[in-house]
């Protein structure tokens, strides 16, 4: 046990308020000066707060300096007896910041984003960032280069009577707070009278978030609740004229630069900018042009929604440019075909205006962005559940903006899509109900290309499997169109044997212009699923870390199992992984990204702890290798491997690649794999793991060698 805190409540029925009375606190000695005391003086005010109390009173001994600390950060005034200090805090709200009940969820692509209610049990993480220069200098442009605890404590009490303020998690973690507040400044407010005036304030306190594109995100969030749910007029938010990354992010959200002050005792800032976003410019940016030769029109009860609910706030701003005799002016609802559907991709609140206003169709347009459709047919779900139909029932769904963010962007956020197979068409391929696939297999990838095509019929026009062990016919697949999608799916021995003429890894066969996607030839049915279903973010934040290495300097591979090595790596490639785009081609599962080494840079060693690949010279397997079951260490010097040590397959290996010569011993590919996996003894699984690298020696980089083996590593990191 760390700490303890006891408590009580009294005076329930006294005019000023209930009590909660902190009896006794103590924390063990081991884990004194970390902040439990806080944390438990906190939660118990939290507590408090939650159940109507008013007020909070405690003792402290007069000599207990380091507790009468904790008190006052907590908000706590004394009051002084002879042996001992009575301390109250009354405020007319127990707690210091006036908290409420909307929860905002969102997302970068790359990070789940949720805003949560500030309340006192942030104040420890407003303190840390109040507390540092650099989190102070883009965040407030006053004459302060910091924030001690009281003026956070007054900031965030003034400011939190007046607006929603939110602490920012990203993927579970706090990095910031933000405030969309009533406007304050009666100069601004006189700008527009009788008008609904906010100003958005943003700070990311964990510095290790900044230039990551959430902070963009955020804004847009908290935009759209400003205007949908807060019925709000106009945003009038500032920057300083030294804050670029302020000024180009309100631009980019459409704000308008609308004034400017001179700024006097600011250590910083010469000129504060205003940046004003009104309502109706709001609504015109989310409006949707389209070319009218791609527009025609379909009757609201053939469409599938992807949507339960429609928010009201949301309506009301539709309704602002909604013409119920015109159609020429209705945005288009975007569509994809999926099952024999008109599934509606966006749009639904147009829809349901359209309903509303009696009509029995609107103008729709085919949505060819690529769309992860395993969301969508997840979504499809949702609504054959709870009895929505077509379009038209979405009519009887409205709910406030506020309930419409608990419903649905909630539910959205927690969205936990089954694997499946299809995400090789769905979310990968770019593909919907109006293209065509072809499977190309052989015996003894049948099964699973079979589990492929059961899985992906819902999401393509047709799904075709082509066997070359049983037939030599496969012409077909030069009749597909540029958004239509050959897979090739064939094993290792065909690959490397009868149909080597077939087998492209990265490049397409020739006369083909479909989309295509080469499944890795070694995959098992097991490790496909798993790795096509790998979290996007794991996926994106490898590429987002490794994809840009230095490539003018050595850097340095180390790794918890010994590896420690040096190189300059050339060349870097990430191998693509989808084809959105008609005619493109791909590699699945997302494999890796590679980089060349520069020929004698590397020196160090290398302690393989995952798998050594297969020793292949030609197409002809010496030694298939597999999972080490003890570390196989490769000394490398001026990029040679010059020993191997480790147990019995460390002797093999050495013993195999001495019989080769030298250049087969030549370091030449530094590999990062981008895909979540379990290990499997195959090295085309395990090199493309998530979490590993790999080595590559042999042919590549220049260097013409008659093998290329790669050995994996875990758990490292690159300097």
């Amino acid at each position: 046990m760390a700490g303890i805190l006891c408590t009580a409540t009294y005076a329930h029925d006294i005019e000023k308020g209930a009590v909660v009375w902190v009896r006794m606190m103590a924390v063990h000695p081991n884990y004194q000066g970390c902040g439990i005391g806080t944390k438990l003086l906190m939660q118990t005010l939290q507590y408090g707060a939650k159940h109507g109390l008013k007020r909070a009173f405690l003792h402290a001994d007069t000599q207990n300096a380091a507790a009468i600390k904790i008190y006052r950060k907590a908000g706590f005034e004394p009051r002084i007896n002879e042996k001992q200090i009575d301390m109250i805090r009354s405020d007319k709200q127990m707690s210091i910041i006036k908290t409420h009940d909307v929860t905002l969820y969102g997302s970068t692509g790359d990070y789940d984003i949720i805003l949560r209610p500030l309340d006192d049990g942030h104040l420890l993480l407003l303190y840390k960032w109040g507390a540092d220069p650099e989190v102070v200098y883009w965040s407030d442009t006053g004459n302060v280069i910091d924030f001690d605890e009281e003026s956070t404590r007054n900031i965030f009490r003034s400011v939190s009577q007046n607006g929603l303020c939110f602490i920012a998690e990203v993927n579970g973690q706090p990095i910031g707070n933000f405030w969309i507040q009533k406007m304050n400044i009666p100069e601004v407010s006189a700008l527009y009278p009788g008008l609904d005036v906010r100003r958005i304030e943003a700070e990311i306190g964990e510095k290790d978030y900044w230039g990551r594109g959430i902070g963009t995100a955020i804004i847009r969030m908290l935009i759209e609740y400003t205007f949908c749910g807060e019925n709000a007029d106009i945003l009038h938010c500032f920057a300083a004229d030294y804050n670029l990354r302020s000024q180009k992010l309100l631009l980019k959200h459409g704000f308008v630069l609308c004034g400017e002050d001179e700024v006097e005792d600011s250590l910083r800032a010469k000129k504060e900018y205003h940046y004003r976003l009104t309502c109706e410019d709001f609504i015109q940016r989310r409006r949707v042009i389209v070319s009218p030769d791609k527009i025609f029109e379909l009757p609201i009860t053939q469409i599938q929604p992807s949507q339960l609910y429609i928010s009201e706030g949301k309506l009301n701003l539709v309704r602002d440019w909604f013409d119920p005799t015109d159609k020429t002016n209705f945005d288009p609802i975007p569509i994809k075909l999926f099952n024999g559907l008109y599934l509606m991709t966006d749009g639904h609140t147009r829809v349901a205006a359209a309903t509303l206003a009696g009509w029995d169709s609107v103008p729709v347009t085919w949505d060819d962005d690529p769309l992860d459709m395993l969301a969508y047919a997840l979504d499809v779900c949702w609504c054959n559940d709870d009895g929505i139909k077509n379009a038209a029932d979405l009519a009887g769904r409205i709910v406030s903006h506020k309930d419409y963010v608990t419903l649905w962007h909630k539910r959205c956020h927690y969205m936990e899509i089954p694997p499946s197979y299809a995400a090789i068409v769905a979310r990968f391929g770019g593909i919907d109900g109006r293209h065509n696939v072809i499977i190309l297999t052989d015996n003894t990838m049948q099964k699973t290309a079979e589990l492929i095509q059961k899985e992906s019929v819902i999401f393509a026009k047709n799904v075709d499997i082509i066997n070359l062990d049983e037939t030599s016919d496969f012409d077909k697949i030069y009749s597909l169109e540029p958004n239509d999608l050959l897979i090739l799916h064939i094993g290792i021995d065909s690959w490397t044997g009868k149909y080597k003429k077939m087998a492209y890894a990265f490049e397409k066969p020739q006369k083909v212009i479909a989309k295509y996607i080469c499944l890795c030839p070694t995959i098992t049915a097991e490790a496909l699923l798993e790795g096509l279903n790998t979290p996007w973010e794991v996926t994106e934040k490898v590429i987002e870390q490794y994809s840009n290495l230095p490539t003018d300097k050595p850097i340095c591979i180390k790794a918890n199992a010994g590896t420690d090595i040096s190189l300059k790596v050339f060349e870097p490639w990430k191998i693509p992984f989808n084809t959105h785009e008609p005619g493109a081609n791909a590699y699945l599962p997302p494999a890796e990204i590679s980089y060349s080494v520069e020929p004698g840079t590397a020196n160090g060693v290398i302690v393989v702890d995952v798998i050594v690949g297969e020793l292949r010279v030609q197409a002809d397997l010496i030694n298939s290798f597999g999972i080490v079951d003890k570390p196989v260490s490769l000394l490398i010097q001026n990029g040679d491997i010059v020993d191997i040590t480790g147990g019995e397959m460390a002797q093999q290996l050495k013993t195999e690649l001495w019989k080769l010569p030298e250049c087969c011993r030549k370091i030449v590919e530094l590999g990062i794999g981008l895909s979540r996996m379990t290990p499997s003894g195959i090295i085309g699984i395990d090199e493309s793991i998530a979490g590993t690298c790999h080595f590559g020696f042999g042919n590549g980089s220049g260097n013409n060698a008659p093998i290329h083996l790669d050995v994996v590593v875990n758990d490292f990191t690159v300097m």
